[in-house]
């Protein structure tokens, strides 16, 4: 139970939060400020995916918690975007809201159904990211390979080393 985070690829450049019920804010805050300390020393981008089909109940507060980590992450060279994974209604709600006071944050967290919902986000965001560097566009390159660096399986069905 809790919130806990783990790499979601070899490349450490997508970051896994997952919320399992009940979880406590303190729990999110810790988790959050340990990855900030690790990927704020990376010279690449890291994205984040929020997992919440496990931790559906959201605790008083988050609406604030969420809105300053928010905040946070447009300030951050090198935070890509977030996309919620499973949200719930409250959390849809949460995420509507803070999209219509803050129009900027629509591009940055999205939400996605499932797992390959949220790497094709990624993708396309990686693609447009190179698009804006490079002023050359590329078509977005499958994360497959690269995600799921341990022993999980694949959400395509692939086992990878």
């Amino acid at each position: 139970m809790g919130v806990s985070w783990s790499w979601d690829n070899q490349d450490r450049s997508i970051i896994r939060f997952t919320f399992a019920s009940p979880w406590m804010l303190g729990e999110f805050i810790a988790a959050n400020q340990e990855a900030i300390e690790i990927t704020d020393h990376f010279n690449h981008i890291v994205d984040a995916i929020f997992d919440f089909r496990k931790g559906t109940m959201i605790p008083s507060g988050a609406i604030s918690v969420f809105r300053n980590t928010a905040r946070r992450a447009l300030a951050s060279p090198n935070e890509g975007i977030t996309v919620l994974l499973g949200a719930s209604a409250f959390v849809q709600m949460i995420y509507n809201g803070m999209t219509q006071l803050s129009p900027d944050l629509a591009r940055t967290i999205q939400q996605a159904e499932d797992d390959c919902e949220a790497y094709r986000l990624i993708a396309v965001e990686h693609a447009l990211r190179e698009t804006a560097r490079s002023g050359v566009r590329k078509s977005p390159e499958p994360l497959h390979s690269t995600l799921y660096a341990s022993s999980q399986s694949h959400p395509l069905g692939a086992d990878l080393p």
